[in-house]
C-alpha cells in the first residue's frame, strides 16, 4: 500500500538523519565476516528483521531460486580456479572448523546476446524487467550506454504508471544507490531537467522523488543516497536500517564496483554489500557497472545470479581516436605543452601530493580537484573545475575521487591523461568524456609504470598480504607464520600498517577485512602481469582490447628523436652524452649523475641504448685508454 509521505524532516536517513560510525567493537553484529576472507557459508549474525510488513508493491511472482542466508564477500573476486578458504569466525574451542565446499569448475560463459546489433541498456534488456522478482539483476555496459537512463526512464515510468493504474495499491519504489556524491548530484541535476516534480536533497542528503500527488497523498517513488549514508545510518540503527529498506521493490547499485575498489580507505564497504544483497529476498537489486571485473561471473558461479539476468552490452569507445602512452612526469609536461590552443585536458592523479605540487606549479590557471573528505584539505571545489559537465579551467587535475561520477559533456575537451595502473579505473577515467556527437573525439594518454615502481608496489602488496595470510594459516591452526612476524623486531609496525586487519580489544583478536583482501589479491594479480608480461601486453589484454578501436603506441618526442638521429654511433664523453641527452629533454639533471643503466630504461622506446668503445690515446706524455659513450641499436 503507497503510504503517505511528508515533505518534512523526519527521523531516519531515507528520511533522513546523520551520525559517525561507532567503534568497531560496537558494531560487531554488524560486520557479516568479522575474519572470513573467502567465506561461503551463509552468515547469520545479520538476520534481516521483519519488523515491517511487506508492502504491496511487488508485480510479478518472485523467480524460484535456492534460499540464502547472505551473498557472501568471496563470491565477488575469488578466482574459479581458486580454492575457498575455511570460514573462522566464531568457532568455539573444539568445535570443528567449518569448510567451504569446491567451487563449481565450470565458469559461466558470458555472452553478448545482441553482439553488434543493440547500443543502449534499455534496448538490451526490453521489456525482460517486468518479470524482474526477488532476485539478483547484473548489467554489465561500458559508459555512455544508458545504464542510468534506463533507471531514471524506462524502470521509474513503469514504477510510477502501475502506482497510476492501480491508484497507488501497487507502490514499486526504488533505493538508488551511488558512490559518489558529484554522482548523486547530477543523477538529481538529470532528473529536474526532464521535468521530475519535487525532486530534492533533504537536509540530510538524500534525494527524495514526489512523482505523483492525487490531492489526497503523495507517493514517493524513488530515493537516492550514496553507499557511505547508509553505512552511516547501518552503524547508528541497524535494524531500523534494514527495516527501511524493506518496502523497496527495486535497490539499484550503481557502480557496483564501489563495494571492493572502496575498501582501501573504508572498511565498511562489506557491511553495506552483506546487507544489501540480502535484500534480494525481498526486492530486485540491480548491480550496474562498466567493470565488475569478476565479480558477476564469481556470482553465477556460485548460483547467485542466474543466466539471463546478466546482461552485458560490451561498447568500444569510438570518440577515442588516439592513444598514446608515456612514462614520467617530464613527458606529461611536454604533452600538455602541446596542447593547442582553445582545447582542454582532464588529467588523472594518484595521490594528493602530487596535486598540490601542481597547483603550485600552475596556479589558477588549472583546477585542481579532490575529494572534500580529504584530509589533507580540498584545494579546488568542482563547480570551479568541471559544472554543467564543462571543464572551467583549460587543464583540470583531479584525484581518482572523479573516476567515475562525472559525466563530461564538452567537445573542448580533447585530452584525458590516465595516471593509474588499474585496469578498472583506467576504464571508468577514459569513459568520463561523454561525445556530443560524431565529431566529438579525443586523444587519451596512459602512463606506463617503471620497474622500480612495480617492484616497489609489488613487494608492499605482498608484504601486507603476508600478515593477513600468516594469521589466517594461525587461525587454522599452524602458527609458524605468525609467531615468526610476532618475534621481529617490526611486528607491532608490520601489523598496524595492514589495512585488512583491525584489532578488536574486547575479544582480544584480529578481524579480518574480506573486500580489502580481495582487493589486495587482486592487486597482486595485476602486478604479476605486470611485471611478468609488460605494461603494453596486460593493458591490451585488460583495457584496450575492450574499450579501444585504436592501438596505442609509444610517445616519443620530437626534440629527443632528432637528437638521437644526429648522434647515432658517435663517440663522446660521457659527460657530453649525459648533457646533450638532458638538453634534448629526456631527463633534467638533478643533483647526483645519472647512470647509464638509467639512461637506458629512458631511451629503450627509441630503439637505441648506450654502448661504450674505447680508444687509445696518449696524455700527457703518456699512453692511456679512454672510455667513451654512443648511441647503438637497442638489442632486446
Amino acid at each position: 500500500m503507497a503510504e503517505n509521505i511528508q515533505k518534512i524532516k523526519t527521523r531516519y536517513p531515507f528520511g533522513g538523519f546523520y551520525l559517525k560510525l561507532l567503534p568497531e567493537a560496537e558494531r560487531k553484529e554488524l560486520e557479516s565476516m568479522p575474519e572470513e576472507v573467502l567465506l561461503s557459508e551463509p552468515l547469520t549474525t545479520i538476520e534481516l528483521t521483519n519488523t515491517v510488513e511487506p508492502a504491496e508493491s511487488v508485480v510479478v511472482e518472485p523467480v524460484p531460486r535456492p534460499a540464502i542466508e547472505v551473498i557472501p564477500a568471496e563470491t565477488l573476486l575469488a578466482p574459479a580456479d581458486s580454492p575457498v578458504e575455511p570460514a573462522l569466525a566464531n568457532v568455539a574451542e573444539g568445535e570443528q572448523i567449518p569448510t567451504a565446499p569446491e567451487p563449481s569448475e565450470e565458469t559461466p560463459t558470458i555472452t553478448d546476446r545482441h553482439a553488434g546489433k543493440i547500443e543502449w541498456v534499455g534496448d538490451l534488456i526490453g521489456d525482460e524487467f517486468k518479470q524482474w522478482g526477488h532476485e539478483l539483476v547484473a548489467i554489465e555496459a561500458m559508459t555512455g550506454t544508458g545504464k542510468t537512463a534506463f533507471i531514471l526512464g524506462t524502470l521509474l515510468k513503469w514504477c510510477v504508471d502501475e502506482c497510476h493504474r492501480t491508484d497507488g495499491r501497487r507502490s514499486n519504489k526504488i533505493l538508488f544507490l551511488c558512490n559518489r556524491v558529484p554522482l548523486r548530484d547530477e543523477i538529481l541535476d538529470a532528473l529536474r531537467k526532464a521535468g521530475v516534480p519535487n525532486a530534492y536533497i533533504d537536509g540530510y542528503d538524500v534525494v527524495t522523488l514526489m512523482v505523483w500527488d492525487d490531492g489526497a497523498q503523495e507517493y514517493s517513488m524513488m530515493k537516492i543516497s550514496t553507499y557511505q549514508r547508509y553505512e552511516e545510518f547501518l552503524a547508528k540503527d541497524p535494524a531500523r536500517a534494514r527495516r527501511e529498506i524493506r518496502p523497496f521493490s527495486y535497490i539499484v547499485c550503481d557502480e557496483a564496483q564501489y563495494f571492493f575498489t572502496d575498501a582501501p580507505f573504508n572498511k565498511n564497504t562489506t557491511l553495506s554489500y552483506n546487507i544489501i544483497m540480502k535484500a534480494s529476498q525481498h526486492a530486485t537489486v540491480i548491480a550496474m557497472t562498466a567493470t565488475p571485473e569478476n565479480m558477476f561471473t564469481a556470482w553465477m558461479r556460485k548460483g547467485l545470479l542466474a543466466q539471463n539476468r546478466y546482461y552485458y552490452l560490451p561498447k568500444k569507445m569510438s570518440h577515442i581516436r588516439k592513444a598514446l602512452i608515456y612514462s614520467n612526469d617530464l613527458e606529461r609536461e611536454k604533452l600538455l605543452n602541446q596542447i593547442p590552443d582553445g582545447e582542454k585536458a582532464l588529467v588523472l592523479i594518484n595521490d594528493w601530493a602530487i596535486l598540490r605540487k601542481l597547483k603550485d606549479l600552475y596556479g589558477d590557471a588549472v583546477g585542481c580537484y579532490c575529494s572534500v573528505n580529504n584530509i589533507k584539505g580540498q584545494i579546488d571545489a568542482l563547480e570551479d573545475c568541471i559544472k554543467d559537465g564543462k571543464l572551467q579551467k583549460r587543464i583540470v587535475f583531479t584525484t581518482e575521487v572523479l573516476y567515475n561520477g562525472i559525466s563530461i559533456k564538452d567537445k573542448t575537451l580533447k585530452h584525458i591523461f590516465v595516471e593509474t595502473w588499474e585496469p578498472l579505473k583506467i576504464i571508468q577515467m577514459q569513459g568520463r568524456k561523454r561525445p556530443v556527437d560524431e565529431t566529438d573525439i579525443c586523444t587519451v594518454y596512459y602512463r606506463a609504470p617503471s620497474r622500480k615502481q612495480l617492484t616497489k608496489k609489488r613487494d608492499w602488496n605482498q608484504y601486507d598480504l603476508d600478515t593477513v595470510e600468516a594469521w589466517l594459516d594461525y587461525k587454522h591452526g599452524k602458527p609458524e607464520k605468525w609467531n615468526g612476524i610476532l618475534t621481529q623486531k617490526d611486528a607491532q609496525e608490520r601489523i598496524e600498517r595492514c589495512k585488512a586487519l583491525t584489532y578488536i580489544h574486547a575479544e582480544g583478536t584480529y578481524q579480518i577485512n574480506p573486500m580489502l583482501v580481495n582487493n589486495m589479491r587482486q592487486m597482486r594479480d595485476l602486478l604479476d602481469a605486470l611485471y611478468d608480461h609488460g605494461y603494453r601486453a596486460t593493458m591490451q589484454e585488460r583495457v584496450w582490447d575492450k574499450t579501444l578501436q585504436v592501438s596505442p603506441r609509444e610517445y616519443r618526442d620530437e626534440a629527443i628523436t632528432h637528437y638521437i638521429i644526429d648522434n647515432f654511433g658517435k663517440a663522446m664523453s660521457k659527460q657530453e652524452l649525459q648533457a646533450g641527452l638532458a638538453e634534448a629533454g629526456l631527463y633534467k639533471p638533478g643533483k647526483r649523475p645519472i647512470g647509464q643503466s638509467i639512461l637506458n630504461g629512458k631511451l629503450k622506446k627509441y630503439h637505441v641504448q648506450i654502448g661504450t668503445t674505447t680508444k687509445k690515446c696518449r696524455v700527457n706524455g703518456k699512453s692511456t685508454t679512454l672510455t667513451y659513450w654512443l648511441l647503438v641499436q637497442d638489442h632486446p
